[in-house]
């Protein structure tokens, strides 16, 4: 893990953000789990942990735009964005990095996409996999037939 990716953010006069620690069975999965950030190896690990069917990641799913998801899951229409650095002033929480995203976010859902979004303390929590377990789960309900 690199340095940045382990340091909680600093907020104005309240100091550090206390990370809760992972289990130690968490750490190892994500060892393996791939990944760009650390947040994504994280869900992803939460994932396989709770034997999800595993998401493909880095779809892209605007050829002409190059715009991806962190994860999906094509044939349920299911995209996972992991939204790391909410505290800092990175390229999504500055003005034209929000547009472009809400421009991506707006053509995923014109396509029939349902997104969700996760900032890191979500993820972390295991708030992020219930919620996409749940979707996963009603989604797949869906398609079965009675």
């Amino acid at each position: 893990m690199s340095k940045t990716a382990t340091r909680a953010p600093k907020l104005p006069g309240l100091g550090r953000i206390p990370r809760p620690a992972l289990p130690p069975d968490l750490v190892l999965a994500m060892q393996s789990a791939g990944g760009e950030s650390d947040l994504e190896r994280l869900l992803l690990a939460q994932l396989r942990t709770r034997g999800l069917p595993d998401p493909i990641p880095q779809f892209i799913f605007a050829p002409r735009r190059r715009w991806r998801f962190d994860f999906a899951w094509p044939s349920l229409r299911l995209a996972v964005e992991a939204e790391g650095g909410v505290w800092t002033n990175g390229r999504h929480n500055r003005p034209h990095g929000i547009q472009e995203d809400m421009r991506k976010y707006n053509a995923a859902s014109i396509q029939g996409w349902m997104l969700l979004r996760y900032p890191e303390a979500r993820i972390r929590s295991g708030q992020a996999v219930d919620e996409i377990e749940a979707v996963i789960r009603m989604k797949t309900a869906r398609e079965s037939p009675l």
